[in-house]
């Protein structure tokens, strides 16, 4: 049978503690701490990787490193494990059980919103961050709860001040797009640093892209290039066809076709249509131009839904109301607009674009 080992994920360091493998102090980054729901005890996931990648007998590696219970064997026993702790009134466990209430995919557990908001109540009570941010996602989406974008912004902002790392990238696309805060590009870009330190792959693209359009932080087109890369490393596929982008054109990196058309290759290679189409570009520029080194590039104007990049054959539709976002598809519009905020971002942008141009005419 399967055996089934640190399912409580994302350990949160609730007091001083450490790491029941190598005793030292555990990590103050969320996703690098894992507990055991037998003792309640945390590790280091790279200790815990450690101890099952090496040579010793299954019987040793697949129990508690602390308690030396074995690790539940079907997700019915684990359920059984998380609910004593659940009555022991422990945080942790209250918001994972949430999570499964949310789903209704783990073990025989039926999707039940209601339990679900009831056990993460409880467990943001004790101050629980990650209950924070998962609840906040709820209120954002409006899953089974009435939409409150001002009580997402507040549930992140709680969890950030916890030091959760999720909570500070969805706090920051938040401020960045103007949806349910006064838009600061200044306070995405603080936000976005404090996540992309944690690790947070996406934060690192999404910073390097106001770093190379200056928005919020002085334009750096090498900081751009640096973050790109972290988050390319990680298997950002955007943020690998960016990278061949800078290469093509020499910006924050030294002018290489070769290494546009690497990056592009690992890109398209993710599936990324539009770093496909770049490819066959510069096979075309290739053929008509033998290898000389070429300053065109593609368009770094993104879907202001899922992020993908514009192609080279065809513009974006911008929104009718603000212009200031754009989409690759219907589907992304209405999904931006319904739940991604837009609905109630979309006049202040507006108002804020005609301020502009109202203010340049004037001088």
């Amino acid at each position: 049978m399967q055996t089934i080992y640190c399912r409580v994920e994302q350990g949160v360091k609730e007091e001083l503690d450490v790491c029941c493998i190598c005793l030292d102090e555990l990590s103050h980054i969320w996703n690098k701490n894992a507990r055991t729901s037998c003792c309640g005890k945390q590790w280091h996931w790279d200790c815990h990787n450690t101890v099952q990648n090496s040579s010793m007998p299954d019987s040793l590696k697949n129990r508690c490193h602390h308690c030396r219970k074995p690790f539940s064997e079907t997700e019915e026993e684990e359920i059984k494990r998380i609910r004593n702790w659940v009555h022991q009134g422990k945080a942790w466990a209250q918001r994972v059980m949430a999570l499964w209430y949310c789903t209704g995919t783990y073990g025989n557990i039926k999707q039940s919103y209601v339990m679900a908001a009831m056990l993460y109540g409880k467990a943001i009570a004790q101050g629980d961050p990650v209950a924070m941010y998962d609840l906040a996602c709820l209120y954002r989406d409006g899953v089974e709860v009435v939409q409150s974008i001002r009580k997402a912004v507040e549930l992140y902002t709680m969890s950030v001040e916890q030091g959760y790392f999720k909570a500070m990238f969805s706090l920051a696309c938040m401020y960045r797009d103007g949806v349910g805060a006064v838009q600061s590009f200044r306070k995405a870009v603080e936000l976005y640093t404090m996540a992309a330190e944690q690790g947070h792959d996406y934060a690192m693209f999404n910073l390097g892209v106001l770093y190379q359009d200056g928005e919020g932080v002085a334009q750096s087109f090498k900081k751009a290039a640096e973050l790109y890369t972290m988050a390319a490393e990680k298997g950002i596929a955007a943020a690998m066809y960016y990278l061949g982008y800078m290469y093509i054109r020499g910006e924050g990196v030294d002018q290489s076709k070769e290494a546009a058309r690497e990056w592009w290759t690992k890109a398209a290679d993710e599936g990324l249509e539009h770093a496909i189409t770049a490819l066959e570009s510069l096979d075309l520029l290739d053929k008509h131009q033998g290898t000389t080194t070429t300053t065109a590039s593609p368009s770094p104007i993104c879907c202001s839904s899922c992020n993908k990049p514009q192609p080279n054959t065809r513009k974006f539709q911008q929104c009718t109301g603000c212009h200031t976002v754009q989409y690759c598809n219907k589907e992304c519009q209405r999904g931006h607009w319904k739940t991604g905020g837009h609905k109630q971002a979309c006049k202040r942008l507006k108002k804020n674009r005609e301020d502009k141009k109202g203010s340049g005419s004037s001088t």
